[in-house]
């Protein structure tokens, strides 16, 4: 009888114990999730100000170069009027604000689809899909720079003056824009 007593209690005890036992195991898997999503929480944050940031400078550096197209657009007109023959700077130039008319739909698509692709369960993928599309504005950054610098060249030969050390210097140099 006595026996049976003491093999119920600790029968007792051991199905707390194990009671107790899933129940800390419960509260740790939960404590272990709940941290998991704080830290992709996290992650998602920190994308989001990097992707802000690049944002801003390519926004920026576009403004530049359409700053500098006007400049551009303002010295043919001057040169014209004083009976310059400006069509191959005029026709450099369209080619440069068609591919600065192409960096400004790259941003575009760089912005719209950013957004779309934070909210996916995939964050690594998606990261990567964005790097690609940052490469793809960033090459047409590049090429719309180009493409300003030689209408410079040729305003510079049409208008006389050869000297080409100083045509950088009209440009500001956006490869300082980097990710």
């Amino acid at each position: 009888n006595e026996i049976e007593k003491r093999r119920e209690e600790m029968k007792e005890h051991l199905e707390e114990r194990k009671a107790d036992l899933e129940q800390k195991q419960e509260e740790n898997i939960k404590r272990y999730e709940e941290r998991q999503v704080r830290l992709e929480e996290s992650a998602k944050h920190r994308v989001s100000a990097y992707i802000e940031r690049i944002i801003r400078r390519f926004n920026a550096a576009v403004e530049r170069l359409d700053k500098i197209s006007e400049r551009i657009t303002s010295r043919i007109e001057k040169f014209e009027e004083q009976g310059k023959d400006m069509t191959t700077a005029r026709e450099l130039l369209r080619k440069a604000d068609e591919k600065l008319l192409l960096t400004h739909e790259a941003l575009d698509q760089f912005t719209n689809e950013t957004s779309a692709l934070l909210e996916t369960e995939d964050p690594k993928t998606a990261f990567e899909s964005m790097k690609e599309l940052l490469t793809i504005a960033k090459s047409s950054m590049k090429e719309a720079h180009s493409a300003l610098i030689e209408v410079i060249r040729a305003i510079k030969v049409a208008g006389g003056l050869n000297d080409d050390s100083s045509a950088n210097e009209d440009v500001e140099d956006t490869d300082a824009v980097e990710e």
